[in-house]
């Protein structure tokens, strides 16, 4: 009898731990942003974050490219634009990469808005770092 019942929860344990999947370790985490880069089961590569103006509403900011290189060229444009000269208060530098708009404000130059997320240049590079690490 104890032999049968050690065989049928041997057996359930199998069936269960053979349903469940593991994902990838995220390519990028920040806990200060609350910021995740990870690759997703198509190889596209997902960056998302919890919206900072809600401490307690969930309210996912996210984007996502179609592979990984699209994704270092993507950090490697956002860095270009960082480092453009300043414009007035008033201008406003808007480019498109892959389908993903970049937008850097004349008041904010130091910052650019990615699909709504919020990048400096010390970010941008440390996700590119990740991105090509990965």
């Amino acid at each position: 009898m104890l032999k049968k019942l050690l065989i049928i929860v041997s057996v359930a344990l199998s069936i269960n731990s053979a349903g469940q999947t593991i994902s990838n370790r995220p390519i990028y985490n920040s806990l200060y942003q609350s910021l995740t880069v990870l690759e997703m089961s198509g190889g596209g590569i997902y960056f998302g974050c919890q919206n900072p103006k809600y401490q307690y509403i969930t309210d996912i900011e996210s984007f996502v490219v179609a592979n990984q290189s699209e994704a270092i060229e993507l950090m490697k444009e956002v860095i270009k634009i960082l480092e453009l000269p300043r414009t007035a208060r008033d201008q406003h530098i808007q480019h498109e990469y892959a389908g993903v708009s970049i937008i850097r404000l004349g008041i904010a130059q130091k910052r650019v808005y990615i699909e709504e997320l919020s990048l400096n240049k010390a970010i941008a590079k440390n996700i590119l770092r990740a991105l090509e690490e990965y």
